[in-house]
Protein backbone atom coordinates (compact mmCIF):
# COMPACT_ATOMS: atom_id res chain seq x y z
CA UNK A 1 0.00 0.00 0.00
CA UNK A 2 2.93 2.34 0.36
CA UNK A 3 3.68 1.83 -2.94
CA UNK A 4 0.31 2.87 -4.22
CA UNK A 5 0.71 6.38 -2.33
CA UNK A 6 3.60 7.42 -3.82
CA UNK A 7 2.48 6.13 -7.34
CA UNK A 8 2.85 9.41 -10.36
CA UNK A 9 -0.83 10.41 -10.87
CA UNK A 10 -1.53 10.85 -14.66
CA UNK A 11 -2.75 14.32 -16.04
CA UNK A 12 -6.59 13.03 -15.59
CA UNK A 13 -6.45 11.78 -12.13
CA UNK A 14 -4.45 15.44 -10.80
CA UNK A 15 -7.24 17.08 -12.40
CA UNK A 16 -10.20 15.44 -10.78
CA UNK A 17 -8.19 15.19 -7.41
CA UNK A 18 -8.01 19.32 -8.12
CA UNK A 19 -11.80 19.27 -8.70
CA UNK A 20 -12.67 17.53 -5.66
CA UNK A 21 -10.60 19.58 -2.93
CA UNK A 22 -11.67 23.05 -4.73
CA UNK A 23 -15.50 21.76 -4.24
CA UNK A 24 -15.69 22.01 -0.57
CA UNK A 25 -13.68 25.04 -0.45
CA UNK A 26 -16.29 26.38 -3.08
CA UNK A 27 -19.13 25.19 -0.56
CA UNK A 28 -17.51 26.73 2.65
CA UNK A 29 -17.56 30.23 0.69
CA UNK A 30 -21.34 29.67 -0.44
CA UNK A 31 -22.73 27.79 2.44
CA UNK A 32 -23.06 30.71 4.65
CA UNK A 33 -24.08 33.24 2.67
CA UNK A 34 -26.97 31.05 1.34
CA UNK A 35 -27.60 30.54 5.12
CA UNK A 36 -27.27 34.25 5.88
CA UNK A 37 -29.46 35.85 3.05
CA UNK A 38 -31.68 33.29 1.88
CA UNK A 39 -31.55 33.49 -1.56
CA UNK A 40 -35.77 33.30 -3.00
CA UNK A 41 -36.19 31.56 0.26
CA UNK A 42 -34.32 28.41 -1.50
CA UNK A 43 -32.42 25.71 0.00
CA UNK A 44 -29.99 24.62 -2.31
CA UNK A 45 -31.42 21.49 -3.02
CA UNK A 46 -34.10 23.58 -4.25
CA UNK A 47 -31.82 25.60 -6.59
CA UNK A 48 -30.50 22.34 -8.01
CA UNK A 49 -33.96 21.15 -8.83
CA UNK A 50 -34.92 24.25 -10.38
CA UNK A 51 -31.93 24.27 -11.92
CA UNK A 52 -31.94 21.13 -13.18
CA UNK A 53 -35.81 21.91 -14.44
CA UNK A 54 -35.12 25.17 -16.38
CA UNK A 55 -32.61 23.68 -18.01
CA UNK A 56 -34.58 20.09 -18.97
CA UNK A 57 -37.79 21.50 -19.72
CA UNK A 58 -40.78 19.00 -19.62
CA UNK A 59 -38.73 16.66 -17.10
CA UNK A 60 -39.95 13.98 -15.52
CA UNK A 61 -40.03 13.07 -11.83
CA UNK A 62 -38.20 10.01 -12.45
CA UNK A 63 -36.24 12.10 -14.28
CA UNK A 64 -35.23 14.82 -11.64
CA UNK A 65 -34.91 11.83 -9.36
CA UNK A 66 -32.04 10.46 -11.15
CA UNK A 67 -30.59 14.02 -11.27
CA UNK A 68 -30.98 14.32 -7.76
CA UNK A 69 -30.05 11.00 -6.25
CA UNK A 70 -32.86 11.15 -4.07
CA UNK A 71 -35.74 8.82 -3.61
CA UNK A 72 -38.93 9.01 -5.98
CA UNK A 73 -40.73 10.28 -2.69
CA UNK A 74 -38.45 12.25 -1.69
CA UNK A 75 -38.10 14.13 -4.87
CA UNK A 76 -41.92 14.29 -4.91
CA UNK A 77 -42.05 15.89 -1.82
CA UNK A 78 -39.51 18.79 -2.97
CA UNK A 79 -41.21 18.98 -6.05
CA UNK A 80 -44.73 19.66 -4.37
CA UNK A 81 -42.99 22.23 -2.34
CA UNK A 82 -42.01 23.96 -5.43
CA UNK A 83 -45.44 23.47 -6.83
CA UNK A 84 -46.97 25.11 -4.31
CA UNK A 85 -44.51 28.02 -3.82
CA UNK A 86 -45.57 28.50 -7.74
CA UNK A 87 -41.95 27.53 -8.66
CA UNK A 88 -42.98 25.05 -10.74
CA UNK A 89 -45.60 23.14 -12.39
CA UNK A 90 -46.39 19.68 -13.06
CA UNK A 91 -48.69 18.61 -15.74
CA UNK A 92 -50.13 14.76 -16.56
CA UNK A 93 -48.82 13.31 -19.71
CA UNK A 94 -51.08 13.25 -22.11
CA UNK A 95 -49.25 10.25 -23.90
CA UNK A 96 -48.54 8.56 -20.35
CA UNK A 97 -50.77 9.45 -17.20
CA UNK A 98 -48.49 8.05 -15.35
CA UNK A 99 -46.03 10.55 -15.62
CA UNK A 100 -45.68 13.92 -14.85
CA UNK A 101 -43.78 16.84 -16.82
CA UNK A 102 -41.85 19.37 -14.79
CA UNK A 103 -41.27 23.14 -15.84
CA UNK A 104 -40.26 26.46 -14.22
CA UNK A 105 -43.10 29.21 -14.11
CA UNK A 106 -42.03 32.70 -14.54
CA UNK A 107 -41.81 33.19 -10.53
CA UNK A 108 -39.71 30.13 -10.29
CA UNK A 109 -37.48 31.14 -12.96
CA UNK A 110 -37.04 34.89 -11.05
CA UNK A 111 -35.96 33.00 -7.95
CA UNK A 112 -33.58 31.16 -10.08
CA UNK A 113 -32.19 34.41 -11.36
CA UNK A 114 -31.91 35.69 -7.42
CA UNK A 115 -30.90 32.69 -6.02
CA UNK A 116 -28.01 32.64 -9.25
CA UNK A 117 -27.13 36.21 -8.36
CA UNK A 118 -26.40 35.87 -4.79
CA UNK A 119 -24.05 33.04 -5.88
CA UNK A 120 -22.27 34.99 -8.73
CA UNK A 121 -21.93 37.53 -6.08
CA UNK A 122 -20.33 36.08 -3.25
CA UNK A 123 -17.98 34.33 -6.05
CA UNK A 124 -17.10 37.20 -7.47
CA UNK A 125 -16.28 38.56 -4.10
CA UNK A 126 -14.51 35.04 -3.82
CA UNK A 127 -12.43 35.75 -6.63
CA UNK A 128 -11.69 39.56 -6.84
CA UNK A 129 -8.44 38.99 -5.34
CA UNK A 130 -7.13 37.12 -8.16
CA UNK A 131 -5.54 39.35 -10.84
CA UNK A 132 -7.19 40.04 -14.25
CA UNK A 133 -4.86 37.39 -15.64
CA UNK A 134 -5.49 34.85 -13.20
CA UNK A 135 -9.05 35.58 -13.28
CA UNK A 136 -8.78 34.88 -17.25
CA UNK A 137 -7.24 31.41 -16.53
CA UNK A 138 -10.16 30.28 -14.63
CA UNK A 139 -12.61 31.60 -17.18
CA UNK A 140 -10.60 29.57 -19.77
CA UNK A 141 -10.03 26.48 -17.34
CA UNK A 142 -13.68 26.50 -16.61
CA UNK A 143 -15.03 26.67 -20.27
CA UNK A 144 -12.50 23.65 -20.73
CA UNK A 145 -13.72 21.57 -18.01
CA UNK A 146 -17.56 22.58 -18.90
CA UNK A 147 -16.73 21.21 -22.68
CA UNK A 148 -14.67 17.82 -21.23
CA UNK A 149 -17.88 17.31 -19.27
CA UNK A 150 -20.51 17.60 -21.78
CA UNK A 151 -20.86 13.80 -22.20
CA UNK A 152 -23.06 13.16 -20.10
CA UNK A 153 -22.71 11.15 -16.64
CA UNK A 154 -24.94 8.27 -15.30
CA UNK A 155 -27.22 10.51 -13.37
CA UNK A 156 -28.23 13.55 -16.07
CA UNK A 157 -31.95 12.34 -17.31
CA UNK A 158 -31.85 10.32 -20.33
CA UNK A 159 -33.92 11.78 -23.05
CA UNK A 160 -36.77 8.82 -22.26
CA UNK A 161 -36.68 10.24 -18.54
CA UNK A 162 -36.66 13.73 -19.53
CA UNK A 163 -39.83 14.25 -21.40
CA UNK A 164 -43.40 12.07 -22.09
CA UNK A 165 -43.08 9.72 -24.82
Amino acid sequence: MQLLRHAKKSPAEACAEAILETLPRLNAILRPQWRRRHPADLIPLQFSALGCVSVHAGLSLSGLTEYLGLSLSATSRLVDVLVKRGYLTRETCPQDRRRAQLSVTERGAAALAAAKQVVQEELSRALAPLSAGQQQQVIEVMQVLGQALQVPPANVPSQEEKLCP
